[in-house]
């Protein structure tokens, strides 16, 4: 982003009250691990680096949105 970085961006979001709760995963090409320690201590839930596995992405988000890819106790009585 040309007049932000992920972390300004992150850091205003947060400072909103719609945003305070939301799941932040962070799509970068900065891969230093000092950096990365940095954006999860300031808050960051999640880090991608690109350039971006799909596989990685949707596990993810999966995390993100509380999805369980094991079929639910209700679902194996279903079959």
């Amino acid at each position: 982003m040309p007049e932000l970085t992920g972390l300004e961006v992150h850091c205003k979001a947060k400072a909103s009250n719609k945003l305070q709760g939301a799941h932040f995963v962070m799509v970068t090409a900065v891969s230093e691990s000092s950096r990365i320690r940095e954006a999860i201590q300031q808050g960051v839930n999640d880090y991608i680096v690109k350039p971006i596995d799909m596989d990685v992405l949707e596990a993810k988000i999966k995390t993100a949105l509380n999805i369980d890819d094991e079929p639910s106790t209700e679902d194996k009585k279903e079959s």
